[in-house]
């Protein structure tokens, strides 16, 4: 017997940077550096890299930003 798993879509786990800079409120040059930094993780594939939404969220919260719109 086979057990369907749920499936889970990238967007449910990432956003890219362009998306977290949104989020966050700052520049994406501000958030490429928070990757190189380690505030934030992401995950390089191919020629994209995107950044746990986790992450982001727990960013957002530190600097008093309302995610919840």
């Amino acid at each position: 017997m086979i057990i369907a798993q749920p499936m889970v879509h990238l967007s449910d786990v990432y956003v890219s940077i362009g998306q977290a800079a949104s989020f966050l409120l700052v520049n994406r040059l501000t958030v490429r550096r928070w990757l190189e930094q380690g505030k934030l993780r992401g995950e390089r594939i191919g020629r994209t890299t995107l950044i746990l939404k986790e992450d982001v969220w727990s960013v957002a919260q530190q600097r008093g930003i309302d995610l919840s719109r």
